[in-house]
């Protein structure tokens, strides 16, 4: 097709593609792995090797880079973060600026938080087509070190999460947000524009305040 456009650079592959010897297959200018036509539908920069679709299929909404922080308290619109997830790509909060987010600050050796991890993943699946996002946070792995890789994705594995599962080094985003307890989980819900709903223990969120606050009402 003489009219065809293949590697989306608003070229025709006669015009210029075919007529010049240029390749005429997507075209992935920052050489990140993904195509510049990938990158425009998940509102990331073609141009920057370092911003890109998350590898683990985590979906980007398009005010992310329009959200500003207000404060860390309930009511406040959240600040951003950038850590680490189990596939090595930074997650940053505000990507998920028109969902619900439950933030589910942890740590791998903690038996509570291993005992509510399948609830999470459970939310995840009911509620994710939904909006609602859950990332969990972890500053320690069972040697009480920052979780490598490795360990975020074993842990992810394990409790067939679905979700992001983030190293939070010294537990510092965790204590942005509950500085005074060391109880763990923490869970921090978030709703769409960023605004902090609620910061509590593991009790602190149920089924029922997730459906409350979907962006998308659950049947």
């Amino acid at each position: 097709d003489a009219d065809a456009d293949t590697d989306a650079d608003s070229d025709t592959d006669s015009d210029s593609d075919t007529d010049t010897g240029t390749d005429t297959g997507p075209r992935d200018t920052d050489g990140d792995g993904w195509t510049d036509a990938e990158e425009a539908a998940s509102y990331t920069d073609g141009d920057d090797a370092s911003d890109h679709p998350y590898t683990g299929g985590w979906e980007i909404d398009s005010c992310r880079s329009s959200i500003t922080s207000t404060g860390a308290a309930v009511g406040d619109t959240a600040p951003d973060f950038a850590l680490s997830d189990q596939y090595g790509d930074p997650v940053r909060l505000h990507d998920f600026c028109d969902k619900l987010v439950l933030l589910d600050f942890g740590t791998q050796w903690c038996g509570t938080c291993q005992a509510k991890a399948p609830t999470v993943a459970t939310w995840q699946a009911t509620y994710g087509p939904y909006g609602f996002l859950a990332v969990t946070a972890q500053s320690e792995n069972t040697s009480y070190a920052t979780p490598t890789t490795a360990d975020l994705l074993a842990w992810d594995k394990a409790y067939s999460s679905g979700h992001p599962v983030v190293a939070d080094p010294s537990g510092s985003v965790d204590a942005t947000y509950d500085p005074h307890s060391s109880s763990r989980p923490t869970y921090v819900l978030i709703g769409p524009g960023m605004e902090i709903l609620s910061i509590g223990g593991s009790s602190s969120v149920k089924g029922a305040d997730i459906e409350a606050a979907l962006p998308t009402p659950y049947p």
